[in-house]
């Protein structure tokens, strides 16, 4: 069981249609051409909170850090970095988790500095709320090696359009997203799906 469909549905994680986001499709096709060259990957959100009591209460086999232990198998050579506002530690060789806040710059240079200055794979799953996710990806960005791709989940329906035409973003860094950035976006909203089904993608030129 490697594939990323059996892994999702293994770890028990809302990334996969059958217990929430139909995000799987993208993800094996951003990822599965490097899947096993990557060497390190962070993830912005572990699901602890509300989040991890709300799941935990409907979902039997529902653990902490599911979905890092989904990455790590699907990513065969690399290290899986995870921040969240609440603590998840995790007694696994390559996993390391953070305390962090994806709003606060400082906690977020602290992971890149970490993981080396250069970031890979980018994955902000964390609060939804469109100013953090616009604040992380500015700092984040520019860490961002050649062919790296960044991706935020679970984009809220009320700021879709404003991140397709980057609306959302200060001018100057709309030019900047366009001048390094190939952009795109899997949009998988639909009846009965949640509308913040939704996949935002920049991969670094």
């Amino acid at each position: 069981m490697n594939d990323l469909q059996s892994l999702a549905i293994h770890y028990v994680t809302d990334k996969v249609k059958t217990y929430g986001h139909d995000y799987i499709p993208g993800y094996v096709d951003l990822f599965e051409t490097m899947r096993h060259s990557v060497k390190k990957m962070l993830e912005i959100g572990i699901g602890l909170g509300p989040h991890y009591e709300l799941f935990s209460s409907v979902l039997e086999n529902y653990t902490m850090g599911g979905g890092l232990k989904m990455w790590r198998d699907y990513f065969s050579s690399a290290h899986i970095y995870a921040m969240d506002i609440y603590e998840c530690p995790m007694l696994d060789p390559r996993i390391t988790t953070f305390v962090g806040d994806q709003s606060n710059e400082k906690d977020l240079l602290h992971i890149v500095e970490i993981m080396g200055g250069e970031l890979e794979i980018v994955i902000d799953d964390g609060s939804h709320f469109g100013p953090h996710q616009v604040f992380s990806f500015m700092v984040l960005a520019k860490y961002m090696v050649q062919g790296g791709i960044y991706v935020i989940e679970d984009v809220l329906a009320e700021n879709i359009d404003s991140f397709q035409t980057l609306d959302i973003f200060p001018q100057d860094f709309q030019e900047y997203i366009r001048q390094h950035f190939d952009i795109k976006w899997y949009d998988t909203r639909g009846e009965g799906r949640p509308d913040n089904d939704f996949l935002m993608v920049f991969i670094r030129q």
